[in-house]
């Protein structure tokens, strides 16, 4: 920071003030480098200079007031010249809270709206016009706007539709009225869908004054609850369009999450995560055909994704299309060479293609394969012992497969020296005394487990 001067706009700081590392930042830290910070706030900072804005003039105040009245469709009469001047004189002329006042007079007089925000003034005077204001609202009304305030990003209809649990028309009724009492902006398009970018300063008020509330928490957890079951799938566009088919689908909604990433896909033929997640949708519905298209598509344009292989992969093997399950891997191990899951399933579909050679009495063949599985698992079991709980898993799973080769090959003198190390590395394997029995039984005192 100092060699690289940067100027920095710190907007409405007020909101963490009380947070003393942050007032440590700005009145120690910052002014030993060669940075400069602008910040925002209605308090004095010591230690921090400071460069006075003062609010509206009266004339100023008197065009920006016009301006709202037409914004709010308000009643132009009652909003007389002294009338103006009191508003203005309440609000000491700032622009964020005249802005609030005039929201508040479509449910309270002008008057006497003015003249409360001049008993209470400021923040508390903030509050009390969106409590005014909360209390005109329907519960309905009341629980999307929560529900916009709580998600981490601009909710989407379908958002605020999962969590709440409501029907198209019944939210879309909350919204008219939330849009009507300008306490939600109509919402702008993101490829065709509905996101509401909630007011960062509406936002704030409406945490400080209900997040105690019964309702508020009970919102909190149900948007929370949703987030946890999406994948983390990141903020740009063809990530934003993702999440919008999950949520479609997930409520059952199959046919509008599919038109969502057709049309998608026409506009992006080259995100290769939309026909991955399109093949998943397919595959969910058991069309296999339409979902293999789709992430072979995602193949060709060289998918990053382990989870639209593995999707590929397992439908395969469901289908019990082998070599396509053992093609699908080879491709995504390709894009993604560490991957272990990736490793695993191809693995696993290989000893489905040598079972398949066996029951057509191909031996030689099912021999071949057995060796190619035993020398690439040997080659896995090399790397350092995974950490991750379900690389373990994972891993087990290898040195499982890895046993039941060596046994098919008639290698006792390896077959016993593996089942011994997977015995030590995975102890409690329940498959460990099942496979035991199995290996006593076909190979006697041949086989030391």
């Amino acid at each position: 920071m100092d060699e690289f001067p940067t100027l920095i706009i710190a907007d409405d700081i007020d909101t963490v003030l009380d947070d003393a590392a942050v007032v440590s930042l700005f009145t120690f830290d910052i002014p030993n480098t060669a940075s400069k910070v602008l910040l925002t706030s209605r308090r004095d900072i010591p230690g921090i200079s400071s460069i006075k804005i003062s609010g509206f003039t009266v004339p100023e105040a008197e065009i920006f007031i016009h301006s709202r009245i037409s914004t709010y469709q308000l009643d132009p009469k009652p909003f007389t010249s002294e009338v103006i001047r009191t508003i203005r004189e309440a609000c000491d002329g700032s622009p964020l809270y005249i802005d609030d006042l005039m929201r508040l007079s479509r449910v309270v007089e002008p008057k006497k709206a003015a003249q409360a925000w001049a008993d209470k003034r400021g923040d508390e005077a903030r509050k009390y016009a969106l409590k005014c204001e909360w209390d005109d609202l329907s519960m309905d009304a009341k629980s999307v706007l929560i529900a916009a305030v709580v998600s981490d990003q601009p909710a989407s209809f379908a958002e605020l539709q999962s969590v709440l649990a409501f029907s198209e028309d019944r939210l879309l009724s909350a919204l008219t009225q939330l849009q009507t009492l300008f306490l939600l902006p109509n919402a702008s398009i993101v490829e065709g869908e509905q996101r509401y970018h909630i007011n960062q300063n509406t936002k704030r008020l409406i945490m400080n004054v209900e997040s105690s509330s019964d309702l508020f928490l009970r919102i909190r957890v149900k948007s929370k609850a949703l987030a946890g079951t999406l994948p983390v799938v990141g903020r740009d566009i063809i990530s934003q369009l993702i999440r919008q088919a999950i949520l479609f689908t997930s409520g059952g909604n199959l046919s509008k999450g599919e038109d969502l990433l057709v049309r998608a896909i026409e506009k992006y033929p080259n995100a290769a995560d939309l026909y991955g997640f399109l093949g998943y949708l397919y595959r969910g519905v058991n069309r296999v055909t339409d979902a293999r298209i789709q992430f072979e598509q995602a193949a060709k344009l060289k998918s990053r994704s382990e989870d639209t292989y593995s999707h590929w992969i397992k439908m395969e093997i469901g289908a019990r299309e082998y070599n396509n399950a053992v093609r699908a891997a080879t491709l995504g191990i390709s894009q993604i060479p560490t991957s272990l899951k990736l490793i695993h399933l191809r693995l696993k579909a290989k000893y489905r293609v040598a079972e398949d050679h066996l029951t057509r009495l191909q031996s030689e063949e099912a021999e071949r394969l057995w060796r190619e599985i035993v020398e690439e698992i040997e080659k896995v079991l090399r790397a350092p012992h995974p950490a991750k709980p379900e690389e373990s898993e994972i891993n087990a799973s290898l040195i499982k497969r890895l046993v039941i080769c060596l046994e098919h090959l008639g290698d006792m003198g390896e077959l016993n020296k593996r089942f011994a190390q997977w015995c030590n590395w995975h102890k409690d394997d329940p498959s460990i005394p099942r496979q035991r029995e199995v290996f006593a039984r076909r190979r006697g005192s041949l086989f030391k487990g």
